[in-house]
C-alpha cells in the first residue's frame, strides 16, 4: 500500500491533476451524450443500475427489459467508456487529496493513505461494471446472487466516492482557513 501512496505523491503535480480531471470530465461527457442519443432517445429511459446506490434483480430486470437486448448491446459499447472513468477520476481525486495534503505542509504519510480512498472507488467501479456487463449479455437469464454481489460492490463505490469528495471539500476548506488566517496574522504596512 505504501509503494502505491508514494508512487501516487511522485505523481501529485498540478499537470497530472489537470489531465486526470480533463481526462475524467471528457469521458463522462461522451458517455453521456453517447448514452442519450444512442441509447435512452431511441430505446427508451432507463435507470440503470451503476446510477443506483443500491438495486435488486427487479431493478434490473425492469432496467434492461425497457431496454431490450439490442439497446443493452448499444448501451455496452457506449459503456466501454466506464472502464477508463474510474481510473480517470480516482487518479484525479487521488493527486487532489495528495496534492492537498502536501500544499498543507503535512508531510505524514498515514495521512497521504487517504489517497488511496478514491483508488478503491475506483476498482470496486471496475468490479462493478464487470458485474453489470455480464448480467447485460445473459439477458434475459439473470441471477440474483450476482446482481447482489453487483448491487454490494456499487454501494461500496459509492461511499468510498463520496468520502473522497468530503476529504477534498475538508482540504480545501483547510487550506483556505490557513491561508485566511495566515493573511490575518500579518501586520499592516506602514506607510
Amino acid at each position: 500500500m505504501q509503494r502505491l501512496v508514494n508512487r501516487l505523491d511522485k505523481m501529485a503535480t498540478s499537470r497530472n491533476l489537470a489531465i486526470t480531471i480533463i481526462t475524467s470530465m471528457i469521458v463522462i461527457s461522451i458517455m453521456s451524450i453517447g448514452t442519450q442519443s444512442l441509447v435512452y432517445d431511441v430505446y427508451g429511459e432507463a435507470d440503470m443500475p451503476d446510477l443506483m446506490f443500491r438495486y435488486d434483480i427487479d431493478d434490473v430486470s425492469e432496467a434492461f427489459g425497457i431496454l431490450g437486448s439490442e439497446g443493452l448491446d448499444v448501451w455496452l459499447t457506449v459503456h466501454l467508456l466506464d472502464y477508463i472513468f474510474p481510473a480517470a477520476y480516482s487518479l484525479a481525486l487521488a493527486i487532489g487529496i495528495i496534492t492537498g495534503i502536501n500544499k498543507l505542509d503535512l508531510e505524514n504519510q498515514s495521512a497521504k493513505l487517504m489517497s488511496l480512498i478514491p483508488i478503491f472507488a475506483g476498482v470496486f467501479d471496475c468490479f462493478e461494471n464487470i458485474i453489470i456487463a455480464q448480467q447485460a449479455l445473459a439477458y434475459p437469464n439473470l441471477s440474483a446472487s450476482i446482481i447482489s454481489m453487483g448491487s454490494f460492490f456499487t454501494s461500496i463505490k459509492w461511499l468510498f466516492l463520496y468520502l473522497s469528495f468530503v476529504l477534498v471539500f475538508f482540504i480545501l476548506i483547510w487550506g483556505v482557513w490557513r491561508r485566511v488566517s495566515r493573511n490575518n496574522e500579518k501586520p499592516p504596512d506602514e506607510v
